[in-house]
């Protein structure tokens, strides 16, 4: 088996904006944001797909984080899983994060998103356990794990096969910004990656194979039978050799 690293790249985005107390948007099992990986063997090139998102948006996976206020603890959960057509290959997901951190939070302000991630701390967790967390989240894209996530973090090895990934990531606002921050919004940016496995027998591509026969597939290996006769041949050449010596 050999691991075929794509180029696929996806980047989702993380709004936090400061406004007057705008309702959040309701999470429940049914409509958890998600995350899904395609492998290709359907016809198709491998790709992510989104669904749950957020009201106006076909990538955002955190709408609970769209409308937030000074003191709040927020929770988004995003859910990782792989699809196949011919349900078998699994995939590593990586994730990372990245910030344009001058870029303006707010029109007519010079606050920019910085200024907004000072004042905000940020977790991403699996199952239960810490990935990366730190008080400052604008260092999300400067420090790795487990203090930021500035390189790919593997998340999971997912496939048809395998019960969906649950990632949960929890902000947590300062009580202490002012009035200067209302309606201020920063962007952090997920860029979710994804290793490929892609079965290979004797360098013969099977995925290629599955992709146009399907499955189940069966495969019968001839050993290369003339150079086995050659080395027979040799082998019996040596021999006769020694015998009239």
């Amino acid at each position: 088996m050999k691991h075929k690293k794509l180029t696929m790249i996806v980047a989702l985005v993380l709004v936090v904006a400061l406004a007057a107390g705008l309702g959040i948007w309701a999470t429940g099992e049914e409509n958890i944001p998600t995350v899904t990986y395609y492998d290709g063997t359907d016809g198709t090139n491998a790709h992510f797909t989104f669904t749950h998102t957020g009201k106006g948006s076909d990538t955002n996976l955190f709408p609970n984080f769209s409308d937030c206020m000074p003191g709040d603890s927020l929770t988004q959960t995003i859910r990782v899983q792989a699809d196949s057509k011919n349900g078998a290959q699994g995939a590593k997901i990586y994730l990372r994060a990245e910030i344009d951190g001058d870029a303006s939070a707010k029109e007519g302000s010079a606050i920019t998103y910085n200024d907004v991630l000072d004042h905000i701390s940020m977790t991403v967790s699996k199952n239960g356990v810490v990935l990366a967390s730190n008080k400052t989240a604008k260092l999300f894209s400067q420090l790795d794990a487990s203090e930021g996530l500035k390189n790919n973090v593997f998340i999971a090895e997912v496939s048809p096969k395998t019960d969906p990934v649950d990632l949960d990531v929890t902000i947590e606002v300062d009580p202490a910004m002012g009035n200067a921050f209302q309606e201020a919004a920063a962007h952090i940016t997920f860029v979710f990656s994804v290793e490929d496995n892609e079965l290979n027998f004797h360098d013969i591509p099977l995925m290629e194979l599955i992709k146009q026969y399907g499955t189940p597939l069966k495969i019968t290996y001839l050993p290369k039978i003339s150079s086995q006769i050659a080395r027979a041949k040799r082998m019996f050449n040596v021999e006769i050799g020694r015998a009239h010596v």
